[in-house]
């Protein structure tokens, strides 16, 4: 028997069956551009190609970002054409097989470690819980992109965000995470309310959108 999906799971699954995925956008989300220098401590190139044989693209190889509640993201090749590798998480098959149809990233699924792979090894999401993801086998990080999950998250699983965050970065020592969380309105309320909310739990940033 199939083990039954959370309920925060089966919620976005009916929203993609749906066609209700309004959040996506078909451009690199402009805070993940704007505060990439800071983050990686590197200027962005002037292509979003790199060539894979140039001496940045080969050192970004050694590096990985961490991406949950990735969806489709088209964040996501724009980090693998600049040479990192990429972890993403997301409990939507549907999300992340669409990923791969809009971007070409022949991802293969390995059914018993609920994981897709492919972009050449560069790229492998987790399909499943967030919470339940056994994160600590595809570290270590040296960075993470969060466009929304705090959003989609329901209040009560917060704590659980902080805990799975603190186990993905626990062996790297880092704190390049990059939180990008707001509503349509009230925008500098909920700021705020994202870093007390950082503060209060020990969430570690370097910088938040």
């Amino acid at each position: 028997m199939a083990e039954q999906k959370p309920e925060y799971i089966e919620y976005w699954s009916q929203r993609w069956e749906e066609g209700r995925t309004g959040w996506h956008s078909k451009d690199v989300n402009e805070f993940l551009v704007k505060f990439y220098p800071q983050v990686t401590g590197k200027d962005l190139p002037s292509t979003a190609l790199l060539d894979p044989s140039s001496e940045e693209f080969q050192e970004n190889s050694k590096k990985t970002w961490f991406v949950p509640l990735c969806g489709k993201t088209v964040d996501i090749p724009f980090l693998l054409g600049l040479g990192y590798r990429v972890f993403g998480v997301d409990g939507v098959k549907k999300a992340i097989e669409t990923l791969d149809a809009e971007n070409k990233l022949d991802l293969k699924f390995d059914e018993a470690r609920s994981v897709y792979e492919g972009a050449g090894g560069k790229l492998k999401i987790y399909c499943g819980d967030l919470f339940k993801c056994p994160i600590e086998e595809f570290g270590p990080f040296d960075f993470c992109w969060d466009r929304g999950s705090l959003i989609a998250i329901e209040y009560s699983q917060r704590l659980l965000y902080r805990n799975m965050l603190q186990r993905a970065f626990a062996a790297s020592n880092t704190n390049k995470i990059l939180l990008c969380n707001f509503y349509n309105f009230m925008l500098l309320s909920f700021r705020y309310f994202v870093l007390h909310f950082c503060f209060r739990l020990q969430i570690k940033i370097s910088h938040i959108c």
